[in-house]
């Protein structure tokens, strides 16, 4: 008799702390676990960060938060050096592939959907390092994409330009409409 093996493929997540150089997160199933790479010690961890797992991970590069997504259709902020409990939890239509922050305006938060879309979500204010239930948010979709969005990230030399790549391959570059990069700036 021909059997077929069952191939399990773990994704594992990580990121490393663009602030201290020396935090890295790592994402294992429903697990999130900050490491010292430096002194290869544990920091902290959170076994139950997102209900089904997690997808993606990013610190923000201007405070010491790290962003999470899961199958849970959430995108939850934590302080790094403290897992208990998310500063920020926003919901989601779909699964979020991806997080990228802006680098100079750290209330930006770029998502890849597995629904064809980027979502750019704006923060009310900027990143604390305490829970802070006053937070709110907006955002806007940029949906010219046919097929999931795997992989996001910001044009370093035009702040305000972004890439996606889709499923089928297909590279989009896009920009942040002027009337809206305004408004950010003012802020």
């Amino acid at each position: 008799m021909n059997q077929k093996k069952l191939q399990i493929i773990i994704y594992v997540p990580c990121s490393l702390s663009p602030i201290d150089n020396k935090s890295l997160a790592v994402a294992f199933g429903n697990k999130l676990t900050v490491y010292n790479i430096i002194t290869n010690e544990l920091i902290c961890e959170n076994t139950s960060a997102h209900e089904n797992g997690i997808i993606s991970i990013s610190f923000h590069p201007l405070s010491p938060a790290l962003i999470t997504s899961g199958y849970d259709n959430l995108i939850k902020i934590w302080n790094y050096s403290n897992l208990a409990k998310p500063l920020i939890c926003l919901s989601n239509p779909h699964w979020v592939w991806m997080i990228s922050c802006h680098l100079t305006y750290g209330r930006l938060i770029l998502t890849s959907y597995s629904a064809s879309t980027v979502r750019l979500i704006i923060l009310n204010k900027e990143i604390t390092n305490e829970l802070d239930l006053s937070y709110s948010s907006s955002h806007i979709d940029f949906l010219e994409f046919d097929e999931s969005v795997y992989s996001i990230d910001w044009n370093y030399l035009n702040q305000w330009m972004f890439v996606g790549v889709s499923y089928n391959g297909i590279i989009h570059l896009n920009k942040i409409p002027d009337d809206i990069k305004f408004k950010i700036m003012i802020d």
